[in-house]
């Protein structure tokens, strides 16, 4: 899942959430990643926030990170999509 963040000053960020993000959101939560479904926006915030955390791309706590951010997306573009480094070996 790829977040992109605004923040109050206009500038973007993007990041890519994956494994280490969902299993620190079930442990956090104490729920399944399915409840992302619930469309409740502290689930999404802290999840790009998570991610950002674990790249070094933000330093401070969730709720002092939330404070600057104007808005969360999730960015589902086909330029998302993880293709293989390798093409597969041709068999027969």
């Amino acid at each position: 899942m790829t977040f992109v963040i605004t923040y109050d000053d206009n500038r973007t960020d993007k990041i890519v959430c994956s494994a280490p993000d969902y299993v620190g959101f079930e442990t956090h939560f104490d729920k399944p990643i399915a409840v992302l479904e619930t469309g409740r926006l502290t689930y999404l915030y802290w999840l790009a926030w998570h991610a950002l955390t674990r790249f070094k791309r933000a330093s401070s706590e969730f709720d002092t990170w939330v404070q600057t951010v104007a808005g969360v997306e999730i960015n589902d573009s086909d330029d998302n999509v993880i293709r293989p480094l390798e093409n597969n070996q041709p068999t027969g």
